[in-house]
Parts: structure tokens; C-alpha cells; sequence
């Protein structure tokens, strides 16, 4: 503000006259409200100009370098990605403020989960490994529960890391259940791994025979065998590797001789003398017994050889006729005739001693 008067030669002076001069040499500022960190939708943006002096006469934005908009009021950001919003306001002095700069960062899909298990039975503990993507926010977590999926539990662990790996060692089938969040908030649709541990051994069957009896002879050199009980509650029962041997004492080797189903089997032709069965179970994953052991089984298949001693000549009195007997199995009886032998006759006596 000033004043100002005139004064003519003869020194009168005139009425005292008041100018107001504004000056305002200040640009406004401005300032917005966008949220910082990824968003999942569109992004409402609202902007706020001040001027002390002269007052905002105008505010402008624009999107990723667009068309320049006047702002009238908030405004909608609905692109994908990084999206740069520009804006300034000029006050009524003319003054431009210095373009500003808010980022705005929209990821509207949903990350990916998946896993790494082996599928099959598995005879050691094994490592399921959880991973994710999201190619615009990146993952935040991945949750995960284990034998207690949601919607029935809750997540039981979660890791800020885009890759998780679990150690399984129960025994069984062991269920995990696993979603991702990415960096925008967004949860992955929820996926599952089932992963198989079989450590333990099967249970043999018990062996038996329907044509033998143990520690009893037999001339049948073929013995039948029946496998009955193998029991694997895991991975289940592959077969068994058998053996025939005359201790009691011979482990089979784990080779496989036999599938799961063949129960019933017949023993090659055996040689004279005591045979055990030998017989061990492997599982799906490789897991074999010891051994059950059958016998012995007693086998005699050659006919027994009878002697006997008496005078050769002619004799004056009664003669004592000594017939004997041998035999890998023993003797059981001596069957004799006298005068009639067969096959004119039949036997006439019998002695059970040799």
C-alpha cells in the first residue's frame, strides 16, 4: 500500500490519494492422498491445492504422461502396473507450482502356488517344497497348513518368502494344504500335496503245508506251500523272495521271486533228506522283512533194502531165519510168508521192528 499527493507551484497541496498493490510471488502446493504399496483394484485419488497469497486458481493432472486434465475432484486410477499421476495448480498471480509426482501400483491378479512333492510312496522322510509367483507385486507369504486343511483348521505356518520347504517323516499319507498372498493382498486359489512315507517293514505271511506235515517223512519230494497274512498297511505288499535250504537258519536274498498274489506255490522236486522253507515280504517302497522259516520237512523217496541170514544147507533140526531191514526214514514193519509168497499169496505175518 502507498499514498501519494500533489503540490502545484504556488505550494498548495492536493487530497491525499491510497493504491493497494498485492504481490504474490509464491507458487501454491498440492498435495494427494494415493496410497503407497501395491493395491488390488482401482485407486481412487483425491488432491489438495493451497495458496496463501493469491488463492489456487487452478489445478491440473495427468496420467503416465496423458492427456492433461483440469481437476474438478477425486479421480479414478484404473490401469495395471506402475502408473506415474502427475499434477500441479497455478495461483492467481500466474504462479505455476512444480509438477508433481505421486506412483500408484495395481496388481489385479492373483499369484500362483504350486509344490514339489514325489507322488509315490517313499521309503525316508521327504521334502515338499512350496512355491509361488506373481509376476507384478511379487509374493508377500505363503501360508500352509499340514493334515488340518482350511476351511476346516486354520493355517498353521506361513513364511514371508516366495518359496517354503516342509519335512515330512510320519509315516502314512500326510495332506498339505498351501495358499500364497501377493504383494497387492491377494490370496492364490489353495492347493494341495499328498505326500506317502512308508519306513517300516510288512508283515510276513504264515507259511504252512496242505501236503506235508513237519518233521514227519514223506516219499512226495514236491512240497505245497501256501503264504497266507502278508500285511502292509502303507505302501502295501510287492511279493517275497523264498529260499529252500536244509538249516533252519537261511536268509533269502531280495531278489523278488514271487508277486504280492502268489500265496500258493509248489517247491521244486527235493532231495532226500530235512528241507526248510524260507520265506521274507518286501513292500512298494523296498522295505523287507527277516524271515519266517517252515519245517523241517522230511523227505524219503527211496525204497528201503531187507536181508536176511539163515543156513545154506540142509539141517537136522529147527532152523532160525533172521530177516532185517534199512532205511533213511527207519523201518517201520517186515511183512513175511512162509511156503506161499507172494505174488502166489499174501503175506502171512507182519513185524513192526526191522
Amino acid at each position: 500500500m502507498y499514498k501519494r499527493q500533489a503540490v502545484n507551484g504556488a505550494g498548495s497541496r492536493s487530497a491525499t490519494e491510497t493504491a493497494l498493490v498485492r504481490v504474490d510471488g509464491t507458487a501454491p502446493t498440492t498435495s494427494d492422498d494415493a496410497p503407497t504399496g501395491w493395491q488390488p483394484d482401482d485407486v481412487t485419488v483425491t488432491l489438495a491445492a493451497f495458496d496463501a497469497l493469491s488463492g489456487v486458481e487452478d489445478t491440473f493432472y495427468r496420467l503416465d504422461g496423458g492427456t492433461v486434465e483440469p481437476y474438478s475432484g477425486a479421480f479414478v486410477v484404473d490401469g495395471t502396473g506402475t502408473i506415474d499421476v502427475e499434477y500441479w495448480s497455478v495461483d492467481a498471480a500466474g504462479n505455476e507450482e512444480t509438477t508433481q509426482t505421486a506412483v500408484v501400483t495395481i496388481d489385479r491378479s492373483l499369484p500362483s502356488a504350486d509344490h514339489t512333492a514325489p507322488g509315490d510312496w517313499s521309503a525316508s522322510d521327504v521334502s515338499a517344497v512350496l512355491s509361488a509367483v506373481d509376476a507384478e507385486s511379487g509374493i508377500d507369504q505363503i501360508d500352509y497348513v499340514v493334515t488340518d486343511p482350511p476351511p476346516g483348521g486354520v493355517w498353521s505356518g506361513s513364511a514371508a518368502s516366495d518359496t517354503v520347504t516342509l519335512t515330512i517323516s510320519a509315516e502314512g499319507t500326510t495332506t498339505i494344504e498351501y495358499s500364497a498372498v501377493n504383494g497387492a493382498g491377494s490370496r492364490s486359489a489353495t492347493g494341495t500335496a499328498s505326500v506317502r512315507v512308508d519306513k517300516s517293514a510288512p508283515t510276513d505271511p504264515t507259511p504252512s503245508s496242505s501236503s506235508h506235515s513237519e518233521g514227519v517223512y514223506s516219499n512226495d519230494p514236491t512240497v505245497d506251500i501256501d503264504l497266507p497274512g502278508a500285511v502292509d498297511p502303507f505302501s502295501g505288499v510287492d511279493g517275497f523272495s523264498v529260499s529252500w535250504s536244509e538249516g533252519a537258519t537261511e536268509l533269502p536274498d531280495t531278489l523278488k521271486d514271487l508277486e504280492a498274489g502268489e500265496t500258493a506255490i509248489e517247491s521244486p522236486s527235493l532231495a532226500e533228506g530235512d528241507w526248510y522253507f524260507n520265506v521274507r515280504t518286501v513292500d512298494a517302497v523296498g522295505n523287507w522283512t527277516s524271515t519266517e522259516h517252515l519245517g523241517p520237512f522230511r523227505i524219503d523217496t527211496m525204497a528201503p533194502t531187507a536181508s536176511h541170514v539163515a543156513p545154506g544147507g540142509w539141517q537136522n533140526g529147527d532152523v532160525e531165519l533172521v530177516v532185517s531191514g534199512d532205511d533213511n526214514s527207519g523201518i517201520d514193519r517186515i511183512d513175511y510168508v512162509v511156503t506161499d509168497p507172494p505174488p502166489g499169496g499174501v503175506w502171512s505175518g507182519s513185524a513192526a521192528s526191522d
